[in-house]
């Protein structure tokens, strides 16, 4: 019985939805982001799209706030109304998932590429992009637009990538990933023509996809132009690109874990199936090179490795940008396979003589059987037990309510505790949140002053909080996490300026007295 072609996708979609629901917890997050855009989407179900963002009104996003992952917000709203906040915002990162991995078959079908499904599946068990698609973001969403852009480009269709780009910048603020990308497969036809076939530098230029290169731009002014903030995004996604992740101010800001340089070991072990991949590619191209060069191929193999080069790096600098380097590197490798006779590689065993030609493929596949038991156990550790669980300062948040008004603000002891207490408390203010680096764009003093303030140095007085809390930042509480932060919290539990309002296990909250 002949297998209809449209079940391919079907099957892969139920598998990828077992998968990821498999390995995502299902009573709290491992980033606390995914908080912040609970309640963003539910905000979004309840009055529309985010327009302004009071509850961080000391920082850069008081006066200067887009919404970068709007149509995330919009796709997730009606399943965090209808399944509430955290299960919905997870059965939203699982169908996500789930259909990235889809595109990502079809759009290597669409490019001709060999055994698409292989492909698929094996960069599904790269644990690096599953840790990445699975926190609770638009990750997904951003990488359907990503990939389905690129092959776009290869196909030469203008207008597609037109529409990638302006779903890219609607989605997230990483758009420039794809128009830098498409640039860079640009650069890639001019090495080829000019390298491989001798064309002129100057007829190379003018053979380059102008069209696709304008399109991407163009894409992006159009969904820069329908997105509801319009006129503040531009500045804030200066701020999220290049303060924070070129500028990266470390010496004053405490920044989460992912914008942290990766070393090169944890690349690998972020992709160890691709990287086996790899390494066989370079022997199958050393062993068994195709003799009849596919044109078509061999053009996808240089655009997409100067893509793939260029992640590389942005990674080594912030190790978020694995979540773009897994797919191009898989994409890159898929089209290198391209270039190697199969059935030539195959024999490639008889070469040697005695018993390596018996090992080694038992080499081969030992290390792919070890390389998918590593993914899958470092994949559910990442997960499991969870970080952040949904009710994490919630009876804490609940003691605040009970006495605070709406517009009071809470002093809060990190930066990254702004998402939880944000999705238990949408009537309140804060301090800082999303990233600390927005507070420092709107007053490096303040960012200064709470940092130093919050990670309790010798010259660090109860007095002194008091101060910045109350007379500088005008807050009326104060909420203390027991993770990190107990010696914050002994240095104004016996202070008369500060009054004990809750006490849990997890977190200690105070109301400021004058």
């Amino acid at each position: 019985m002949t297998v209809p072609k449209w079940l391919s996708p079907v099957g892969l979609f139920f598998f990828c939805v077992a998968w990821f629901s498999l390995f995502l917890p299902w009573n709290g997050f491992v980033d606390p982001d995914a908080f912040y855009h609970a309640r963003a989407a539910l905000l979004f179900w309840q009055h529309g799209p985010l327009m302004s963002f009071p509850w961080l009104d000391l920082t850069s996003l008081g006066s200067n706030y887009a919404d970068l992952h709007f149509l995330f917000h919009a796709i997730s709203a009606p399943f965090v109304g209808w399944l509430g906040m955290m299960n919905g915002i997870r059965v939203v990162t699982v169908l996500l998932s789930a259909i990235f991995i889809v595109v990502f078959w079809a759009c290597l079908r669409w490019l001709h590429i060999r055994w698409p499904m292989f492909w698929a599946l094996t960069m599904l068990f790269s644990m690096g992009l599953d840790v990445r698609m699975m926190l609770g973001k638009a990750t997904s969403l951003a990488l359907i637009w990503f990939i389905f852009g690129l092959s776009a480009t290869w196909k030469r269709r203008p207008w597609l990538v037109a529409l990638a780009t302006a779903g890219f910048a609607l989605s997230h603020g990483g758009w420039p990933y794809l128009a830098g990308s498409v640039i860079l497969f640009a650069i890639g036809e001019v090495v080829f023509d000019v390298v491989v076939k001798d064309v002129r530098l100057k007829q190379a230029m003018q053979r380059m996809p102008w069209r696709e290169v304008l399109a991407s731009f163009g894409g992006a002014a159009v969904g820069l132009a329908l997105h509801p903030n319009r006129l503040s995004i531009l500045p804030m996604a200066w701020t999220q690109i290049v303060t924070i992740g070129l500028g990266t101010p470390f010496q004053h800001v405490m920044l989460g874990m992912e914008w942290l340089p990766a070393d090169f070991g944890s690349l690998v072990a972020a992709c160890t199936p691709l990287a086996i991949f790899t390494i066989l590619a370079a022997s199958g191209l050393l062993f068994a090179r195709r003799t009849d060069v596919d044109e078509r191929a061999m053009r996808m193999v240089i655009g997409s490795g100067i893509v793939t080069a260029a992640l590389f790096a942005l990674t080594l600098k912030s190790r978020r940008n694995v979540e773009y380097l897994v797919p191009g590197l898989t994409l890159w490798v898929s089209t290198l396979w391209m270039q190697i006779d199969a059935p030539a590689f195959r024999q490639v065993p008889k070469l040697f003589k005695g018993a390596v030609r018996y090992v080694a493929p038992g080499v081969i596949i030992l290390c792919f059987a070890v390389a998918f038991v590593k993914e899958t156990s470092s994949l559910w550790v990442a997960f499991h037990p969870v970080s952040h669980p949904d009710q994490e300062y919630s009876q804490t948040m609940a003691d605040v309510a009970k006495i605070a008004v709406p517009g009071d603000r809470v002093f809060h002891t990190s930066w990254d505790e702004f998402p939880q207490l944000f999705a238990q408390n949408d009537q309140l203010k804060y301090i800082a949140g999303l990233d600390p680096t927005f507070l420092y764009v709107a007053s490096s003093t303040l960012s200064d002053a709470y940092r130093d303030a919050t990670i309790v140095t010798a010259s660090t007085t109860g007095n002194g909080v008091y101060h910045l809390a109350h007379d500088q930042m005008g807050s009326r509480f104060v909420f203390v996490s027991k993770k990190n932060h107990l010696n914050f919290l002994s240095l104004i539990q016996n202070n008369p300026h500060f009054r004990q309002i809750s006490n849990h296990t997890d977190s200690e909250a105070f109301e400021l007295m004058p």
